[in-house]
């Protein structure tokens, strides 16, 4: 089947990934008449449909108009999606567009190094390989959210945050999302300016930092840690959630 692909013409606006982006549009220019792209009702976004990666970020589109050959121009966008909120910003011109479906890569041998394209033309008997990129995006948890921190009269810090996961994309009700790993497991770094005061794991979504991280942080004239937690998977980490927490 062919892949729908082009370019972007222009830039897409940063926006929420948390509400609907109906404030900007994009202009996508197709490599040719063949390819088309259609809308979408919220009900069908919602299920999934119309997921394209724009530079880095994927996103849906609830409307697609055709305003010159083979160029596109779409809207009512949901952004950030498949864990990519991090992208919602700081697009460039000229990014590539390819229409995402729901098919799977299978990981041969559990060795993502060793993952290639084939591309076999029309008419070819031998298809040209090409090895797969390593940035393991396809294999990284999404960051976890709601994290916030609680600090005590003793000192000590409570963290506590709620995971994503690869395999909860659906909104299932009243059902706790799969983990979506081989393990529950989570990366802590706090930092007091450009001190690194703490690292750690937890097995779960929460932890207690020790009063001696604050009063560290405090003897060095810092009312504030920077904490960053990310979700540890099977191939690499999750991109961090964030907060910071005063400690005056």
């Amino acid at each position: 089947e062919q892949a729908v692909i082009g370019t972007a013409a222009g830039v897409l606006a940063t926006a929420s990934p948390c509400l609907a982006d109906t404030a900007h549009a994009i202009d996508i220019i197709l490599q040719h008449d063949g390819m088309g792209l259609s809308g979408a009702t919220g009900e069908q976004l919602a299920a999934g449909a119309n997921l394209a990666l724009i530079g880095e970020e994927i996103v849906q589109y609830g409307s697609a108009e055709a305003i010159a050959p083979h160029t596109w121009r779409l809207s009512h966008l949901w952004r950030g999606r498949g864990g990519t909120e991090y992208a919602a910003a700081g697009h460039g011109p000229d990014e590539p567009f390819v229409l995402l479906d729901d098919a799977l890569v299978e990981i041969p041998g559990g060795d993502i190094s060793h993952m290639a394209y084939a591309a076999l033309g029309q008419g070819d008997e031998i298809p040209v390989l090409a090895a797969a990129p390593g940035t393991l995006r396809s294999v990284r948890p999404f960051s976890p959210v709601h994290l916030h921190a609680h600090l005590f009269a003793d000192d000590t810090l409570a963290l506590e945050w709620t995971r994503r996961s690869r395999d909860g994309y659906a909104w299932r009700d009243q059902v706790d999302v799969p983990l979506g790993e081989e393990a529950e497991n989570y990366a802590i770094e706090v930092r007091a300016g450009a001190a690194v005061l703490f690292t750690g794991e937890t097995g779960s979504p929460r932890c207690t930092l020790p009063a001696s991280v604050v009063q560290s942080a405090r003897a060095q004239g810092h009312a504030r840690l920077d904490i960053d937690v990310r979700q540890k998977g099977r191939f690499t980490l999750s991109p961090p959630a964030r907060v910071s927490a005063a400690i005056a």
